[in-house]
């Protein structure tokens, strides 16, 4: 049996954007976009994972600070390349 792997994006809506509060990424995000893809994933048992501006690729059970960064160029993007 084939695998699927989901990768979504993050969202600018969260759960908090204080870094001294920290979460997992599952419970972070809030868009209703993230919140659609994740459902989906976890009911069809696929694995996902999130782009973040700030963490680059991220599992939904690693726990992460809240914070307020966006992706706004190809720089953005080119620094979480790696």
């Amino acid at each position: 049996m084939k695998k699927i792997l989901v990768i979504t994006e993050c969202s600018k809506k969260k759960l908090v954007c204080n870094s001294s509060i920290k979460a997992p990424v599952k419970q972070t995000y809030q868009s209703r976009i993230f919140k659609t893809v994740k459902n989906y994933c976890e009911k069809m048992m696929f694995d996902y994972v999130i782009i973040s501006a700030k963490y680059c690729l991220l599992r939904p059970n690693d726990v992460i600070e809240g914070y307020d960064v966006v992706l706004k160029s190809k720089k953005d993007v080119e620094r979480i390349r790696p």
